[in-house]
């Protein structure tokens, strides 16, 4: 599942397919909790010596931040919101021009329903891109609408 992680190019197409793909097997705590601890695992293993677990290579600095992109994701998805936050904010750290990051993190406001937090990120998301009509529309319909 990792090998995504690794091609710059591609890792934004294959993220919300990565998600999409693990979240049909979420359905039961065991597997969640393996697909957690390994993602973790990986995650921590990055911030330490920049190597997926169990591996020589060194990687890209973007690998861990799509951990923290994946993680965040899943504890939305687990409606741990604060752990989901947490995860998102470390994203926003590590690389704060990335627009879906912001747009991860108005959808856990969204799911908190904090709509006016979560218009502040989709408003900060389009503020990256004016151009991109998709952004645009996020922020003005879905977060401002009651």
């Amino acid at each position: 599942m990792f090998f995504f992680f690794n091609d710059t190019a591609t890792t934004e197409i294959y993220t919300e397919q990565i998600v999409g793909s693990v979240r049909c097997v979420q359905e039961t705590g065991e597997k969640v909790k393996i697909i957690e601890e390994v993602v973790t695992g990986h995650q921590e293993s990055l911030e330490k010596k920049n190597q997926f677990q169990d591996s020589e290579e060194i990687e890209t600095p973007n690998c861990v931040l799509w951990c923290y992109l994946y993680l965040a994701q899943h504890y939305d998805y687990l409606e741990q919101f604060g752990k989901a936050l947490e995860f998102a904010d470390k994203a926003i750290k590590h690389t704060p021009t990335l627009v879906e990051l912001y747009l991860i993190k108005a959808k856990i406001y969204k799911h908190l329903q904090n709509n006016s937090k979560a218009a502040y990120f989709a408003n900060k998301a389009r503020k990256l891109d004016l151009a991109d009509r998709y952004l645009n529309n996020k922020a003005c319909l879905l977060y401002t609408s009651p």
